[in-house]
């Protein structure tokens, strides 16, 4: 598509207790220096991102920024870390530019120190030295800038990052990479170039040490996180198996998951004192004065006269406890709401973003209705790119009743411009949550610009809760085919993309639908919509148990945005149409349960007794069996082809290409039938499954010995409300597999009516929603109703066509009555 020749023109745009009262009321904490940016009109300029290729200036008060190679046992040295920072076991830049930024707390004691900055790092050895570099930017100031030249191993660097960089409270951490390929200069060469992150080698170096004073309730995010990105919340109950404490115990952990912000929380549920944890362990010790009093070294005097909630110093545990108790359960209960206060987000408030900044910043924007969001909008900057391949991610949220998976489109307005050196055949593609949706393929030489060029995005690419956007543009040169010697250095800029491109979302159907738990993972939907308590029915009251559920709904309430009232003392035969999540081993969970989420029976006696592999794959036998096969199989094969030489020899091709259809094909009818059914949905984009007119039948899941967790979700027997199934082979694998699960990037791939998830390989299977209910959640108004409807007849072409052939009925019985009234033949 020729791109317009008008120019682009953009306008300007403390060893006591500390108790805290539970009337809400300020904390003084050390007031970090703040640096003051100027600029040519005198004011702070607002934060940006810096483009990707070139080298970042510091800004006038900031350190210089110089990486100096860390020593063995000094104390910017990997083993002196006393703050990881990384929100991800594994953190990866691909390709020529690349970008991630998350958030980082630190109290005012700690910002006020000064730190100095730990990176390990390792690139591909495709990576020019010369051309390639890694910054690290803090609070839009840059702290580090240096050649990526460590093809061979991790290499380790330290960079002083001063106090009036860093803040009390979230502190912004951007990563990003400029990666230029030795010697080739395709644009498959780009996928070659990567950098990875070291986790355990990349931390902060507090300049005082760590103390991990904690002083207000607003300090919990400071707790921090161990090298694999993952925060333990240890919750210290001596009656915790009691289901009147484990619901309170439940409400504590999610207050908690929402007030400290924890990127990947995982819960465990004590009745004791542990040993001292690691990096990254928050101490939560909740009882009744005299219960704490047997437990603690110096409890709290006022937690046996009223309501108490603060910090205590434990040398047992190895430093604080966020210690809540009270006389009775009554004040504890009153020490919880105060953690939850000012957090939890009441039923039906809006909601404008989506807390993700602790693992990816900046907040996503919420986009409940139609409304439009711009780069500038998400801290994506005006970026100009000199490379082949040119990629930038951004973020959205949609709510959990979006309705639009077979209707609708959304429209990205591009803003971008390329040279002249740009061949016709190049284009930039707009990916949704990792599928490629739209294509603008670039057609014209001489040089372009789109100016607020509006590219089409199927609504059905989209899913409720978090979406991951990316623009990309593959450019090709004709320099780039010749690829002489220096051309993969970095030149003049092809391709520039302003920031003023922007995603315009219509007016979308809004009706709640289940089962599907891309819902339940998006916005913990339908549970965050309940008023009333849900029903938790454990496979078992133990600690164990409330410790999986407690991981559970800490990323549940996360995503709700607020805290969910929950009961475990119900029994799976008196719940009956309440919401209800049952949490077990397969052979823990009460009869019947299994089924109802699609599940097959058997897997309460097969799957908990499987071995770990399954006893006649080749990795589950010895070598020498294995070797043994191979031989027997290639002696019957050596006697085949003699006899297959001989049978060929006087056979026609057309003869083994008969046989070879029938082989490939089952027939020529099935084959052709094949061949039709493939033309008919490449042509119409409508395929065999789509013209049923009711669902196919469910085939209960079997899980094979491999998989570690199932979740999956269906109707109780009334067919009303939904019913969630967390399921494993046994408890160990419960606990473990939702420890593993409810990490951002595995979380977010929860979908269909039931997940399967195997901790050897981290995959997760999704089985798509077979047949579901409409749960309503907005008023059906005519608009809401005409877009529901638009979005139900696209997915059930069948209905659309006897709806049609209906009115068609109906259209020609009326106008042929109303001829006749009118005394004319028809």
């Amino acid at each position: 598509m020729a791109a317009p020749s008008a120019p682009f023109q953009l306008a300007p745009n403390s060893t006591a207790a500390q108790p805290f009262n539970l009337a809400p009321q300020a904390q003084p904490t050390p007031a970090a220096p703040q640096p003051s940016f100027p600029t040519a009109t005198g004011t702070p300029p607002a934060p940006s991102a810096i483009p990707m290729q070139s080298a970042v200036p510091p800004r006038p008060n900031a350190p210089a920024g110089n990486a100096v190679p860390a020593r063995t046992g000094a104390p910017g040295s990997a083993t002196a870390i006393n703050r990881f920072i990384l929100p991800d076991p594994k953190l990866r830049l691909n390709g020529e530019t690349a970008s991630r930024a998350w958030s980082v707390f630190l109290t005012g004691d700690e910002a006020a120190q000064g730190a100095d900055l730990n990176i390990g790092y390792q690139n591909a050895i495709f990576d020019m030295p010369e051309a390639s570099r890694l910054q690290v930017l803090i609070n839009d100031v840059q702290v580090l800038d240096t050649p990526l030249a460590s093809g061979n191993g991790i290499s380790k660097l330290t960079a002083h990052v001063g106090s009036n960089v860093l803040r009390s409270g979230p502190n912004t951490v951007r990563l990003q990479a400029t990666q230029r390929h030795r010697t080739d200069c395709t644009v498959p060469s780009t996928y070659d170039l990567w950098t990875d992150i070291d986790p355990k080698s990349t931390g902060l170096v507090l300049n005082g040490g760590r103390t991990q004073t904690l002083r207000t309730l607003d300090d919990l995010p400071a707790v921090g996180m161990d090298a694999d990105g993952i925060t333990t919340v240890r919750i210290i109950a001596p009656s915790g198996e009691q289901p009147v404490v484990g619901d309170r115990l439940l409400r504590t952990v999610q207050a908690i998951s929402l007030r400290a912000r924890f990127p990947h929380p995982v819960v465990v549920v004590t009745g004791t004192l542990p040993a001292p944890g690691g990096p990254g362990t928050l101490n939560v010790v909740v009882g009744t004065g005299t219960e704490i009093g047997n437990l603690l070294s110096s409890p709290p005097a006022e937690a046996s006269a009223h309501s108490f909630i603060g910090y205590v110093d434990e040398p047992r545990l190895g430093g604080q406890a966020l210690v809540i108790s009270g006389p009775n359960w009554s004040d504890i209960d009153a020490g919880i709401e105060q953690l939850a206060a000012g957090v939890s987000r009441p039923i039906g408030a809006p909601r404008n973003a989506l807390d993700t900044a602790p693992y990816q910043a900046p907040d996503a924007p919420f986009i409940a209705q139609k409304g439009s969001v711009s780069l500038a909008d998400v801290e994506v900057p005006t970026q100009e790119f000199s490379g082949r391949r040119f990629r930038t991610e951004f973020a959205v949220g949609v709510p959990s009743d979006f309705y639009a998976q077979a209707y609708g489109i959304t429209l990205v307005h591009l803003d971008a411009a390329y040279t002249a050196a740009v061949l016709p055949g190049s284009h930039v593609d707009i990916y949704v949550n990792g599928q490629i949706a739209s294509t603008v393929p670039i057609t014209s030489s001489g040089g372009g610009i789109f100016r607020h060029f509006p590219v089409k995005v199927p609504l059905r690419n989209f899913k409720p809760g978090l979406n991951q956007i990316a623009i990309e543009a593959i450019l090709r040169t004709q320099s780039d085919e010749e690829c002489a010697p220096g051309a993969t250095l970095p030149g003049d800029s092809r391709f520039v993309l302003f920031n003023t491109t922007s995603l315009d979302m219509p007016n979308f159907a809004r009706i709640g639908r289940t089962p599907d738990l891309s819902g339940l993972s998006g916005t913990a939907f339908p549970y965050n919509l309940t008023a009333s308590s849900i029903a938790l029915v454990l496979g078992r009251h133990d600690l164990p148990s409330y410790s999986a559920a407690a991981t559970l709904l800490a990323r549940m309430a996360h995503d709700a945005g607020r805290v969910l009232s929950v009961d475990s003392s119900v029994g799976a035969n008196a719940v009956g149409n309440r919401p209800a999540i049952f949490l077990g081993s397969a052979g823990q969970l009460p009869q019947g349960i299994l089924p109802v989420a699609g599940v097959a029976e058997s897997a309460r006696a097969s799957w908990p007794a499987a071995p770990a592999s399954v006893p006649n794959s080749p990795e589950a036998r010895p070598y020498d069996s294995v070797l043994q096969d191979f031989r027997n199989r290639q002696e019957q094969g050596n006697g085949q082809t003699a006899a297959n030489q001989g049978a060929l020899s006087g056979t026609s091709n057309a003869d083994i290409l008969a046989r070879w259809q029938g082989q490939v094909n089952g027939g020529a009818i099935i084959g052709s039938i094949t061949r039709f059914e493939n033309w008919f949905k490449q042509t119409f984009d409508i395929s065999a499954s789509s013209l049923r007119l009711g669902a196919p039948p469910i085939v209960p899941f079997q899980p094979s010995p491999q998989t570690t967790l199932v979740i999956a979700q269906g109707l109780n027997p009334d067919r009303t409300v939904p019913w969630t199934l967390i399921t494993a082979g046994t408890q160990e694998q419960l606990v473990g597999g939702l420890a593993e699960i409810t990490a951002p990037d595995l979380w977010s791939q929860v979908g269909g009516r039931l997940t399967a998830y195997r901790t050897s390989t981290r995959r997760v299977d999704v089985l798509p929603v077979a047949s579901y209910i409409f749960l309503p959640t907005q008023p059906l108004g005519f608009s809401n109703l005409r877009l529901i409807a638009a979005n139900w007849l696209s997915m059930n072409i069948v209905a659309y066509a006897l709806v049609l052939a209906g009115f068609c009925v109906v259209l020609g019985i009326s106008t042929a009555a109303l001829l006749k009234l009118m005394g004319r033949r028809t």
